[in-house]
C-alpha cells in the first residue's frame, strides 16, 4: 500500500499517491487507506466483473469520507484466483460509469 498507492517516487503509482495524499491519507498511515478500500469491497457495488486467466476481476465502486472530512468516490480493482482470496490490483478516483 505504502510502496505503491502512497509512493510519490513509484512510477505508474506516483499520481495516484498525490491524489490519495491531497485527501489527507499519509503514507505513515497506510492503514486507514487499507481499512478505508477494504470497507469499498465490502459495501461498494460491482460495476463490472471480467474472467481472466488469472482470475476474476472485479471493479467495486464506493463512497466514504476522506480524512480531509470530504466525500470521496472510489473505485477498486480486485483479482480473485482459485483461493477465493481478494487481492487488490488497483484504486483510482471514481468519475462515473
Amino acid at each position: 500500500m505504502r510502496d505503491y498507492l502512497l509512493s510519490i517516487a513509484h512510477p505508474l503509482g506516483g499520481p495516484k499517491a498525490r491524489y490519495l495524499i491531497s485527501r489527507g491519507y499519509h503514507p505513515e498511515a497506510a492503514d486507514v487507506l487499507e481499512n478505508h478500500l477494504t470497507e469499498v469491497a465490502r459495501a461498494g457495488r460491482v460495476e463490472s466483473t471480467e474472467a481472466t486467466e488469472w482470475g476474476t476481476k472485479y471493479l467495486v465502486v464506493g463512497s466514504l469520507e476522506a480524512p480531509d472530512g470530504g466525500p470521496l468516490e472510489l473505485a477498486t480493482v480486485w483479482m480473485i484466483s482459485g483461493e477465493d482470496v481478494p487481492v487488490l490490483v488497483t484504486v483510482y478516483p471514481w468519475r462515473g460509469g
